[in-house]
């Protein structure tokens, strides 16, 4: 059984790039919202990265995943989901 159930998940993860979008294997983003040009950017793998860096930081923050597979039309990235976490 544990083999199926194994087997059925490598099958979603396959179909679904985003799949594993609370896992472990996921990129964020963090940006101050007031900079420009990459300013300030930096990248972590979890929350607790996230709440580490920006600690006692006095400033808001962007923070979004990285989309691997983005929708491209015309060799161009139509859509970008942002996801914004108070911290």
């Amino acid at each position: 059984m544990l083999e199926r159930v194994e087997a059925v998940l490598e099958e979603l993860k396959a179909k679904y790039p985003a799949f594993g979008i609370n896992g472990d294997k996921n990129i964020w983003i963090v940006k101050p919202a007031g900079l420009s040009r990459g300013r300030g950017i930096a990248c972590f793998k979890n929350l607790i990265e996230i709440q580490d860096y920006v600690k006692g930081k006095e400033a808001q923050w962007i923070v979004q995943k990285y989309i691997e597979n983005p929708l491209i039309i015309h060799r161009r990235k139509v859509f970008a989901d942002n996801f914004f976490i108070q911290l």
